[in-house]
């Protein structure tokens, strides 16, 4: 990983977790994330311009409180440098910690989305299936309809030929 992230620096491409991982094609964000942090580190170690020499050559005139003005300053500026980078460690675990929530946050919208368009799909099959039933049984309704109407109508022929033969005058012979 380190190796990628220093070609990946070379060619002026920008160094995420992300990136890696996608590169990589595996990979807990976590430990890419410390890793990435570990590389950093190792890099701008030598160019780090927080870093004070342990030993200051002081002319001998100096007086004592000299010294331990300089011994005082710099204990403060090892003190700001240790809680600097205190502060970073814990902004780069914040931010990773935010990370995981926004992709774990993303993965369950996604679910819940292909979710609803599958619900959306079967009620759409389900009322698309129940009009296709109900336009059946309308057309088999309406072919028992004419068929009792024909019935109906034959059936009227038949009583209306049998009132005329009983209306008609018996003959007389």
């Amino acid at each position: 990983m380190h190796r990628l992230a220093a070609e990946w620096t070379r060619a002026g491409r920008k160094v995420t977790p992300t990136a890696l991982r996608t590169a990589l094609g595996h990979g807990s964000y976590s430990t890419i994330t410390s890793a990435l942090r570990d590389w950093k580190g190792e890099r701008q170690a030598p160019t780090n311009a927080l870093a004070v020499p342990v030993t200051i050559a002081h002319p001998p005139a100096l007086p004592d409180d000299t010294h331990t003005e300089l011994r005082l300053l710099r204990e403060a500026l090892e003190a700001a440098t240790s809680a600097m980078e205190a502060l970073r460690r814990d902004a780069a675990d914040q931010l990773e910690q935010a990370y995981v929530r926004y992709e774990t946050l993303q993965r369950r919208m996604l679910v819940e989305v292909d979710t609803a368009r599958q619900r959306v799909a079967d009620i759409q099959a389900h009322s698309q299936a129940a009009l296709d039933d109900a336009r059946a049984r309308e057309t088999i309704l309406r072919q028992q309809l004419d068929t009792f109407r024909e019935k109906a109508a034959r059936l009227q022929g038949q009583l209306d030929a049998l009132g005329e033969g009983h209306n008609k005058p018996a003959s007389t012979s």
